[in-house]
């Protein structure tokens, strides 16, 4: 009902039916029980959710319940790792907020809270830490870095001494 605009996807038990003996028991027959939802999030401007229904399967007798393997993958990962950067990209390349990225999704039918951007942003984070650190250290160890973001133009390649000693507030050996 929060997400009247997703796509649903049905997903059934890949060697179980409703009717046949449980496997658990031996005995009991098996019956259908209301659905599963696991709500999925897949990147595109802006998230698009994805409803996955899944089959659930219940034992007559003993009441054991079975739901099929990959739902587990569901849960596991519900951002596809496109909507994993897109959020990212949006809080840390755009400066969107988490709360206004909130807001954005809940105008197209799509809500996810700021705690679970939150969430995922980190998620991100702890995947690429290591390389961002291996990155610091090839930084650290080089011997020259070109690195200037300012519009300034710049009008000679050698540091002009006199200058530098003015900003630093000493005076100048020449």
């Amino acid at each position: 009902e929060d997400y009247p605009n997703a796509k649903v996807e049905q997903h059934h038990h890949e060697s179980l039916k409703a009717g046949m003996t449980c496997p658990e028991c031996q005995q009991g027959k098996l019956y259908n029980v209301t659905p599963g939802t696991v709500i999925s999030f897949k990147g595109n401007a802006p998230i698009q959710a994805i409803k996955n229904e899944y089959e659930r399967l219940r034992c007559a007798l003993c009441g054991v319940s079975f739901i099929p393997q990959k739902i587990d993958l569901l849960y596991l990962e519900r951002f596809d790792p496109i909507a994993q950067a897109m959020i990212v990209l949006y809080r840390y390349g755009g400066g969107f907020p988490f709360y206004r990225q909130a807001k954005f999704q809940k105008m197209f039918k799509c809500p996810i809270s700021t705690s679970s951007l939150w969430e995922v942003s980190d998620g991100v984070y702890q995947k690429i830490h290591p390389v961002l650190n291996y990155l610091y250290l090839l930084a650290s160890n080089s011997n020259l870095a070109y690195i200037d973001d300012t519009t300034m133009k710049i009008l000679t390649k050698e540091p002009q001494f006199g200058v530098i000693c003015k900003i630093l507030g000493t005076k100048s050996k020449a």
